[in-house]
Order: structure tokens, then sequence, then C-alpha cells
């Protein structure tokens, strides 16, 4: 960060370019105007829109950027030099950068990925005057295109993660303080900070208003004449770390790649504060190491975020560097509480339990309806999976990913235990779901129950996982507890690296890892392989297969046993 003490100090670089201006693009009619619902959102939107809010938003331009903050995250030069090549692609789709006049803005993940311009910091590690030079072009295009609002450009939690990137990056693709280019990037970074300190409220989901929040943290503390908005972001961001942060540490949000980019974001705005020679409030440091330790529960033993509820992408790598800049060194709990996560943990057999209810829309739109779902890791080699977590793709996917046939656990005549709504959230959702922890013997038991079949089926489903001391003897029994339903399915996803194949008998399956093998049994019902398939964090689709136990339901429910026992190395 170009900070000197006791004085703030921005070095830009010594050369303005010159730059081609955009023709524009076609606003595409599939924009959905989310700024707000009904008469209240209309009335926002036409004012939005008006050509007085414009001129009232070009009054308060700040005259220059006093600093850089730090980023966390290193960017990757083979993506920078994938965006140079027009090769770039996000979550399996070809992100055409510079997108804007080239395609239509539509509700797509790969559009808000754009538009948010996060892929700065992959030209920025390519380190190029090539990349320089692209960076400069996409970011005044954009002004030449959208530096007056848009209905969905302008969304409070893109403009906040925009601006954050503008700052982050900008001593990379600046321009001198005289130079025209920066004249026009400040007067338009100032209307939208302008237009942020109004509608940092709006967003639908707590995540998006953290994110509106931490761009007015940004903008406060980096640019000039902004201080203002320092203290309504703050006071923004307490409001909603109070609201959102359970006491356990957990995310209202259950989803452990929206838990990592909240602690991300409290780690970033720490040491924007530090680098600024500024002091940090209290309230923000002390979720720091609660945060950590929760995010440390919902990683796998092979380092991959446990694939519940959706969220944010979060690779191996990116997950490491937020836990190492932490500076926490709180441990992984066996079990959340108020988050509704267990962990199971023997020998080298790791496995995470989701054991909550979905959670609210106004937490998470895109919850999943997995409860009693678990993902089992032996060694380092993912096992038992749900079918993925990211929620940045393709929508089609991203409401598959949702169902309960998605996640390792029991299925009731094929109907979701949590009926979800394909415009974010649930019309109907497990409320009740409870889990305790105790010993039997020398072997940890979870048991867990979730009331989500109660409704349609009169059926409540309990849980049953027990796991031997050496992690070699894992038992599980799942309980129908009711009159209901016609048939059930017990699924266990098996990850992509898993060789699958039935044994003679019909109830039992061969498992193989690179470094080891298991056994599925199933005791009263046959077995099937089944075809599944896996979403990865970068949006692929990988082949794989499901163990599936299917059986019928009389009117006195089921008790459907299982075993997952290790092969003699």
């Amino acid at each position: 960060m170009n900070w000197t003490s006791g004085r703030k100090v921005f070095a830009a670089p010594a050369e303005a370019p010159e730059f081609a201006v955009s023709d524009g693009i076609a606003i595409g009619t599939n924009v959905r105007e989310s700024s707000g619902e009904g008469l209240a959102g209309f009335v926002r939107r036409s004012l939005y829109g008006s050509g007085a809010y414009d001129i009232f938003l070009r009054s308060g331009a700040p005259e220059k950027v006093l600093g850089t903050p730090p980023a966390l995250q290193a960017g990757d030069p083979e993506a920078g030099r994938a965006i140079l090549n027009g090769a770039h692609t996000r979550h399996g789709k070809h992100v055409p950068l510079p997108m804007l006049a080239k395609a239509d803005i539509s509700e797509t993940g790969v559009s808000r990925y754009a538009q948010e311009f996060g892929w700065l910091a992959d030209l920025r590690a390519l380190g190029t005057d090539e990349a320089r030079e692209f960076a400069r072009h996409a970011v005044v295009d954009w002004l030449d295109i959208f530096g007056r609002w848009h209905p969905y450009t302008w969304r409070a939690e893109i403009v906040g993660n925009r601006l954050v990137n503008w700052l982050t990056h900008y001593g990379f693709f600046g321009w001198a303080g005289d130079d025209l280019a920066a004249r026009r990037f400040l007067k338009v970074t100032g209307s939208q900070v302008s237009h942020l300190s109004k509608c940092y409220g709006e967003p639908r989901s707590g995540y998006g208003r953290l994110a509106a929040a931490k761009g007015l943290i940004y903008a406060g503390i980096a640019l000039s004449d902004c201080g203002r908005h320092l203290d309504t972001g703050l006071n923004a961001m307490r409001e909603q770390l109070e609201a959102q942060i359970l006491p356990d540490g957990g995310h209202i949000s259950r989803s452990p790649g929206v838990q990592a980019r909240i602690l991300e974001d409290l780690i970033s705005i720490r040491d924007t504060f530090r680098a600024a020679h500024l002091d940090p409030p209290d309230w923000l440091l002390r979720p720091i190491p609660e945060l950590a330790a929760v995010l440390r529960a919902l990683r796998r033993a092979d380092g991959a975020l446990a694939g519940f509820n959706g969220g944010p992408a979060i690779s191996v790598s990116e997950s490491s560097a937020i836990l190492s800049a932490s500076k926490s060194r709180a441990g992984a709990a066996p079990g959340e509480p108020h988050s509704g996560f267990h962990r199971l943990a023997a020998g080298d057999s790791h496995l995470i339990l989701d054991a909550g209810a979905p959670p609210p829309a106004y937490a998470h739109p895109w919850g999943h309806a997995g409860t009693l779902a678990f993902e089992l890791v032996s060694g380092k080699e993912p096992l038992i999976v749900n079918c993925g977590s990211g929620m940045d793709g393709d929508p089609h996917w991203r409401e598959a990913l949702r169902t309960s046939a998605a996640h390792s656990t029991v299925i009731v005549d094929e109907t979701n235990s949590s009926e979800i709504d394909s415009a974010g959230g649930f019309s109907r959702r497990c409320t009740n779901v409870s889990a305790s922890r105790r010993e039997a013997g020398n072997r940890v038991i979870l048991e867990a129950s979730h009331d989500g079949y109660l409704l349609p089926f009169g059926l409540t489903h309990r849980r049953l996982i027990m796991m031997a001391p050496s992690g070699e003897d894992i038992r599980g029994e799942d309980n129908l507890i009711g009159a209901g339903g016609e048939t059930f399915a017990a699924r266990f996803h098996l990850h992509p690296g898993v060789q699958a194949s039935m044994l003679a008998n019909g109830r039992s399956v061969l498992l193989k890892l690179r470094r080891s093998g298991w056994r599925f049994d199933a005791s009263e019902y046959p077995v099937r392989l089944e075809d599944s398939v896996f979403r990865t964090p970068d949006g692929r689709t990988r082949r794989s297969r499901q163990v599936v136990i299917r059986g019928g339901l009389d009117g006195t429910g089921a008790t459907i046993r299982w075993r997952l026992s290790r092969l003699a190395r």
C-alpha cells in the first residue's frame, strides 16, 4: 500500500496511455431490476434513473486516491494470460473480456464476475505492459458505458465489490493524478460511492449487505473527501455482523463458501486500516478467530470446503490463504451447535454432517435442501460427497444442486426435505432439526433428526452415525418414523475419484481410492450403483457414481442400516 507515515501518498504511473472509446452495447431486456419490489422499488428505480439523481451523485467526486489497499489473495498469471488471449473461462463459461462492448448484460454469474472486476488481480499477477493496458481499456470502457446508474451494474453489492477491486488494484492500472482518464475515473467512482451510501441496505442477502458496507469502508479510507462514508460503512458493517454472525462464529447462511468470504472481508478491512496507519475497531477484530475456527471445521481433510448450502466457489489455495492471514490458531471444534455442523474424526477418516435447518432466504437465497447429508474423506481423498455447492455458474445447475437428491442423505418419494423456491429460499423448510453427540463404549455416535417430511408425509428422519476409534469402521442407521410415504432412497454420492463395483450378494459395493479401499454394506435392503455428477468449484461437470439403497414404506416407516469398513491395507 502506498501510504507513508504522517502523510498518505499515492504513487501513480508516470505516463497515461491513449484510449479507444467503446461504441457501447445494447442493454438486454432480460436484466431483472431488483433494486426493490413493488411500489417502493418502482419509486427507487425511477429516482435512480433520473437526470437529477445523476447530477446529485456527481457533486461528491474525490480529488485523488490516497492509497491502495493490500490484496489478500494473489491473482493467477495464467488466468491473466487467458484474459489477454480471449480464452478466459469462469465456472465452465467463456468470459469475453472486456465483455462490455461485445455482449448484453444479463443476470448470470459471468456478467457479475465481469462487472465486479475481480479479474484485475489476474492481470496484475501477469504484470506485463499489455496486461496493464488491457486493464486500463476495460475500466475506461466501463466508465463510457456504465458511468450512469444502471439497474444491474449499479446494484449495491456489485458496486461494493467493484469499488474494492478498483481501489485495491489502482496502483497497477491507474493514471497520473492530472490525467483526463484519472479525473473521469474519480468522478464516476465518487458517484458510485455516493449512490452506495444511499442504497447499501438494499441487497436481498446478508452477505450482499456486507459487501456493500465493505465498499464504503474502502472508499472512506482510500479516497480523499470520503471520510463520511467510512463512518456509514462501519456502522452498516457492525450492524450486519451483529445480525449475521451466530454465537459459535458461524454465518447464518450456513454456507462454507460465504463463511470464507466474510472472514476474508474482515481480514482485508483489518489490513487496510493498518496499512493506512489507522486502528481497526475492536468489534471488527473480535469475530475473526471465531470465524476462522468454524471455517476450519467446514474444511475437509483434503483441504476443500464441504459441499453444503451453495455459496461462492473457494479453492483450496484460497481457503488456505484466508486462514493463514487470519493469524488465528483456533482449532476446529467437533460440533458447532448454532451453525449446525458436526464432525467425526478418527484415524485418517474425517466426516462432516449437516445437522442444521436450511438458511432462510434473507440469510442466503440459494441454500440447499440437504439436511442430514454428510461428506467423508479417507486420508486426503474424498470418498462420499454431495454433488456440488457453486452458486456462481449456470442457474439450472444451481437449482439442481440445491435438491435433496443431490446430497448424501435420505429422500422420501423423490421429494425435497425442504421445498425449493426457484426465486430463492424455500416455500417449505425444515425448522426442527436437532443433533447430539455421545460415546458408546469406545465409539463416538452422532444422532440427528429433522421434520422436513412431517408435513407432506407424517415422517421424521433420524440419522445415527458411529465411528470406531481407528476410523476404519463407520456404521449408520437411518430411521423414517411415521406412517406416510410410499418409497425412500438413501443416497451416497461418490467422488469422481472413487472406483465402485457391485458384489454378487447385491447388498455390498467395493469402493477403491488411490491409497485405500472401502466396502459398503447394507443390511435390510439391496443396493444399486447409479450414475451421478459432481460439479467442481470452477464449474466443471464430472461424471461420478452413487450408492443407492431403495425400499418401500408400508405404513410403519423404515430402518435403513449401512456400514463402511476399510479394507486391509
